[in-house]
């Protein structure tokens, strides 16, 4: 999506001074062996969609189940990469996956691939004023990727690293990730941020960033409380 016009209307009265923002991540999964993923999933996600996702004790709830915060490693995951994080690019492998352990060994990850820096991510996107975040993330997947998506976790907020654009604009995101089941939609790129957009086995994923490798480490882990702090 470009710039949405609340910055721009920011930018007009603060110039390039950093500015504080609140970001949304979605790592999308499906199964290929779930019956489900041709397609017959509903043509339309409709506005309360995100308001009956599955509780823990398997019926529904309002909002998203899993919020319980804890600030703790999940010692019981091993390679946990927020105790053994460098900065800069994690190269591809093998990412362990959580749901390998319920008996699903073909679960596929949807990333993006930025225009500006060819660096694949998971969709990501700015929450407009007044906008929650998990309804962002609905709407960029399919702004970006062109898929409908329900979001079935919550998985952590974390602060960002400051950023720097080439214009001189600073900022900086709070940032929520969810884990977002894929309903439907060919995914294809839907706007001019993406190159590319694709489905990745989650043993052929490509070099991601330190904290987008955690996010789907994340995903794909057993469900537990949201982790406050990606990398900390």
């Amino acid at each position: 999506m470009p710039t949405p016009q609340f910055i721009l209307d920011l930018r007009q009265q603060i110039g390039h001074r950093p500015l504080w923002l609140i970001g949304a991540t979605g790592v999308i999964w499906r199964d290929v062996q779930d019956e489900s993923y041709e397609g017959s999933g509903p043509a339309h996600i409709g506005g309360n969609a995100l308001d009956r996702v599955s509780s823990d004790d398997g019926g529904s709830s309002s909002g998203v189940s899993g919020c319980v915060m804890s600030d703790e490693p999940d010692r019981s995951v091993p390679n946990d990469p927020r105790q053994a994080a460098q900065p800069g690019v994690v190269q591809p492998g093998v990412v362990r996956a959580g749901h390998e352990e319920r008996g699903s060994t073909s679960l596929q990850i949807l990333l993006v691939q930025r225009a500006d820096s060819g660096a694949w991510t998971p969709v990501c996107g700015i929450v407009e004023p007044g906008e929650r975040p998990d309804h962002t993330i609905v709407r960029e997947s399919l702004e970006e990727a062109q898929v409908h998506v329900v979001v079935d976790r919550y998985l952590a907020v974390d602060v960002d690293d400051p950023l720097t654009y080439p214009n001189g604009d600073q900022c900086q995101f709070l940032n929520h990730v969810f884990s977002c089941r894929w309903v439907d939609g060919q995914a294809r790129v839907g706007d001019d941020e993406s190159s590319q957009v694709r489905w990745f086995d989650i043993d052929e994923l490509p070099a991601l960033s330190v904290r987008h490798r955690a996010a789907v480490e994340l995903a794909l882990a057993p469900p537990r409380g949201a982790v406050l702090g990606l990398l900390h």
